[in-house]
């Protein structure tokens, strides 16, 4: 294994242990705060948090990525970056306190006017942290950025349920984002010697804003692929089913595709600095999606078979509607897998165009089939129709990385075929067992402890037939400690 390799193996496993830790912290701080609020106030801060999104997707510049993919020092180019970052903050704020009402309007709910004006503080906090952070990730040192990610978690956790307990309020999630930002603002000054003080050089704006533009469409068809759901939750059916269905994606779909972000976090900066070496790329994108397949699909059969006992254990008995949503979700990641690698490969190649016409062949599947499911299905057709969406494209993904790769496609998913296995021989004896188990804490933790168990001896048998990732999973760990 090569030096860069070793570099992003001990990265990635710094941002594997920041991502157990800050995803425990924020399941927990959200069952709490959750069981505090109730469906109805949850749903009413989704509409914040939907509106935040759609302003920060709309208006993304991909300047972080662009520094990233930059050739050479950046020294030079932060003063305009931090400009643009700034001047971006500003019209967010104001853009959110103008439009409140609107929004209001839109989910028939006047109530989302005040969260909507006093959340629109957070793009003005995140505009003012320091640019020379993507420094770390240039360099694949996420040690100081897990760091970083794990205070901003623990600091949400903290105000989150603090404020939870103590008045009940929905602001209660609205604060614990707020001190987040404030965290994420000065520590980014703490943790990088390298600064900038805001300057502006047009061509250097238009060359970051270049390089960018692609990315502005990623971003938007994203928020309309990710966010599109949730709004049309609101608008269609409520503030309350919103609770649902964002509680539902928070515990369903968000953990197994925070394991393809994390992966593909490091992938990116690795794929950048051997893009001129097609067989360290083909390579490197097999190790790629193996170690996602095997951590994302246990994860996702997982979560889909524990549902009917977790949700009522963590998050109480009125939330059983939230069941069967979860259910479908998680099992989206098994789809979403398969071509979730080829994201930062496309970046890395230059092509970051790729990934968003092929974003907007989801939208157009989630744009014709939602609306129907919806109205038939209520919040689990919303579900089933990100599942549709991404079980349709995400072939249409793995396709174009292997022509991109110069190889065939079954040759390029051929590294799934084993994790795909132990999930299924888990899944064949944790299913039946979850309708025994009583719905406490003990029969939970009984269904995730059968299935950890029996996914490890299953990928192990399969490691005995020369087959899996337990070779792999050998050299990373032989790595990380070089």
């Amino acid at each position: 294994m090569s030096d860069l390799e070793g570099r992003a193996v001990r990265g990635g496993l710094w941002v594997g242990v920041e991502k157990v830790f800050t995803r425990g912290l924020r399941i927990a701080s959200y069952a709490v705060i959750a069981r505090i609020l109730g469906n109805d106030l949850i749903g009413l801060f989704g509409l914040a948090v939907i509106t935040l999104t759609l302003t920060n997707r709309f208006s993304e510049l991909g300047i972080d990525t662009a520094l990233v993919a930059r050739e050479g020092a950046i020294d030079d180019v932060l003063p305009t970056a931090f400009s643009l970052q700034l001047a971006r903050g500003l019209v967010l704020a104001v853009v959110l306190f103008a439009a409140a009402p609107l929004v209001a309007a839109f989910f028939s709910d006047p109530r989302a006017t005040g969260i909507v004006r006093v959340i629109a503080v957070v793009p003005l906090l995140d505009a003012v942290h320091n640019p020379g952070l993507v420094t770390l990730d240039r360099e694949l040192d996420f040690r100081r950025l897990a760091g970083l990610n794990v205070a901003e978690e623990a600091t949400y956790a903290a105000v989150g349920v603090g404020v939870a307990v103590a008045t009940g309020s929905v602001l209660a999630p609205v604060a614990g984002i707020v001190a987040k930002s404030v965290v994420r603002a000065v520590g980014s000054f703490l943790i990088v010697d390298l600064r900038a003080v805001p300057a502006f050089d047009l061509e250097e704006a238009k060359r970051l804003i270049g390089y960018g533009k692609w990315l502005t469409g990623t971003s938007i068809l994203g928020w309309l692929t990710r966010e599109g759901d949730d709004a049309l939750v609101g608008a269609l059916l409520g503030t309350g089913a919103v609770g649902f269905y964002r509680t539902a994606y928070q515990f369903g779909r968000a953990p197994q595709t925070e394991i393809t972000g994390v992966i593909n976090r490091v992938a990116f900066p690795s794929y950048a600095n051997v893009q001129s070496d097609m067989h360290a790329l083909r390579v490197g994108y097999r190790r790629t999606l193996q170690l996602t397949g095997a951590l994302a699909f246990p994860a996702a059969v997982g979560a889909a078979v524990v549902a009917p006992v977790f949700v009522p254990v963590v998050l109480g008995e009125g939330w059983s509607e939230a069941v069967p949503v979860m259910q479908v979700l998680a099992l989206t990641t098994l789809f979403h897998t398969v071509g979730a690698s080829a994201a930062p490969l496309f970046q890395a190649l230059d092509r970051p165009d790729l990934h968003t016409k092929i974003q907007f062949g989801v939208l157009v599947v989630l744009g014709v089939s939602i609306v129907p499911l919806i109205e038939a299905y209520g919040i689990v057709g919303a579900g089933l129709a990100v599942v549709l969406s991404v079980a349709l494209t995400a072939p249409v993904r793995a396709y174009v990385a292997a022509g991109l790769l110069e190889g065939r496609l079954l040759e390029q998913v051929a590294p799934l075929a084993p994790p795909a296995a132990a999930t299924a021989a888990m899944a064949a004896v944790v299913v039946p067992l979850s309708g025994m188990v009583p719905v406490s804490v003990v029969g939970l933790v009984a269904l995730i402890a059968t299935g950890v168990v029996v996914y490890a001896a299953a990928t192990l048998a399969l490691h005995a037939a020369g087959v899996g990732v337990v070779g792999l999973a050998r050299e990373l760990l032989g790595a990380a400690r070089g």
